[in-house]
């Protein structure tokens, strides 16, 4: 495949993407927040946003999977699938990433560096529980992102305030 070919087939796919978001923004979003499902369901499940946002994505990612696994035994594909399939998987990557912009366990680079940790997730997640991050929040298993012992019913964002304070904190 030629370079141009694939820009051609990259920039296709992202004005499909465009479209999809905006269209499934109107059905899944409030005027007020852009990410009210994933609040929503963070609330019913007693986990986080980007749990809740995972556990909706994985049922894309099983079926690239299936795809995958029918090709590799020669069984023939919609194309109208993949590029489906495809386009849900890129959607929630772009979800996330508007998830992730203000969370407050997303910490600058220079702020890590600033506060003496180090690329350790391990180590990092033990001092964020030592500084009482969590605190208030039950604990956090950050390998599934699952908030324990928390009596949760609905995660809203924090106020502007209190994300501002967040940000400005000590992490580590």
């Amino acid at each position: 495949m030629k370079a141009e070919e694939f820009v051609k087939i990259v920039e296709e796919r992202l004005e499909i993407v465009k479209r999809v978001l905006k269209h499934k923004g109107y059905e899944y979003a409030t005027q007020k927040n852009r990410m009210h499902n994933f609040y929503r369901a963070a609330g019913l499940l007693g986990s986080t946003t980007v749990a809740a946002l995972r556990g909706m994505w994985v049922k894309h990612v099983v079926s690239i999977n299936d795809i995958v696994d029918d090709i590799e035994a020669g069984t023939p594909v919609k194309k109208s699938l993949v590029e489906e399939k495809l386009t849900d998987n890129i959607a929630y990557l772009l979800l996330m990433d508007g998830l992730l912009a203000d969370h407050s366990l997303v910490i600058p680079d220079n702020e890590i560096q600033r506060h003496g940790c180090d690329n350790d997730n391990d180590k990092m997640d033990s001092r964020l529980q030592l500084s009482g991050m969590t605190k208030g929040l039950g604990d956090i298993d950050f390998h599934t992102g699952k908030v324990l012992g928390a009596n949760v019913r609905n995660f809203e964002p924090r106020s502007k305030k209190n994300q501002k304070r967040n940000k400005k904190g000590r992490f580590c």
